[in-house]
C-alpha cells in the first residue's frame, strides 16, 4: 500500500507514541516495533468499533456509553465530519450523522490497512 508523506508522519507518530507507552518493558527495537504496531492496529480497531457503535443520541448527549476520553474523542472526530454536503444542502441532521461516521469509518479502516502493512525500515523514512 503506496502512503503520502502525511499518512506516513500519522503511522510514525501512532506507533512512537506506543513505543512510549512500552518503553522499559521490550529491549529489542524490532520486538518494540512490533508490539506498538500490534496496539496501534487494536486502537484503530477499538475506535471503528466505537464509530459504527456512536448514535446520534450520545452525540447530542454530554456523555455516552465510552469513558469519557473515548467518547470525547469520538463525538469530536464524528463532530468534524459532520459538514454540510453540496450535493445534499437539505440533509437532515441524522443523514449527516450517518455520512459523518461512514467516512470516518472509511478514513480508520484506511489507516488500520496501512499500519498492517507499516514496516520496522519506514519508522526511518523520512515523512517531512
Amino acid at each position: 500500500m503506496t502512503m503520502n508523506r502525511n499518512e506516513l508522519a500519522i503511522i510514525q507518530r501512532g506507533i512512537a507514541e506506543q513505543q512510549e507507552m512500552l518503553q522499559g518493558s521490550v529491549s529489542h527495537p524490532e520486538e518494540l516495533f512490533l508490539q506498538s504496531k500490534a496496539n496501534l492496529e487494536r486502537k484503530y480497531a477499538r475506535h471503528i468499533s466505537q464509530v459504527k457503535g456512536f448514535t446520534l443520541g450520545e452525540m447530542a448527549s454530554n456523555h455516552g456509553a465510552l469513558d469519557d476520553a473515548d467518547y470525547e474523542l469520538i463525538k469530536g472526530v464524528i463532530d468534524g465530519f459532520m459538514i454540510p454536503s453540496p450535493a445534499h444542502p437539505r440533509e437532515h441532521v441524522a443523514d449527516m450523522f450517518e455520512r459523518a461516521k461512514v467516512e470516518l469509518t472509511e478514513v480508520l479502516t484506511k489507516y488500520l490497512d496501512m499500519t498492517k502493512t507499516f514496516t520496522f525500515q519506514q519508522m526511518f523514512v523520512a515523512a517531512a
